[in-house]
């Protein structure tokens, strides 16, 4: 069992790495919105209903991170989740999130 789980975890590192370098070949600005067209043109033929889905998931990740404000824990990386999930399906959050990017990156760097 332990070689299993030793197998899964090596797959699942090597696959955060391979998609942490896809983002990181992004240029800032762009990432959010590279994602979205990605997705849509991945997904044609997605249903209605698997949008709407993932979409509500997105703003569930929102909520817990809105709680999360206020008992301790990652709240504000919680919001960003849930936003990065609806930057899937929406362009103009994408596009937000692109523009949040750029200005964070002004400002602490």
């Amino acid at each position: 069992m332990t070689n299993f789980l030793r197998n899964i975890k090596q797959k699942l590192t090597a696959w955060l790495r391979r998609r942490w370098q896809k983002i990181k070949a992004i240029p800032a600005g762009k990432r959010f919105q590279e994602r979205y067209y990605r997705r849509q043109n991945k997904r044609q033929q997605r249903s209605q209903l698997k949008k709407i889905v993932t979409m509500l998931f997105g703003v569930v990740i929102i909520l817990v991170g809105m709680f999360l404000w206020f008992v301790p824990g990652p709240g504000w990386l919680t919001i960003f989740v849930g936003a990065a999930i609806i930057a899937g399906e929406s362009l103009t959050v994408a596009r937000l999130l692109d523009w949040v990017e750029v200005k964070l990156r002004k400002v602490f760097n």
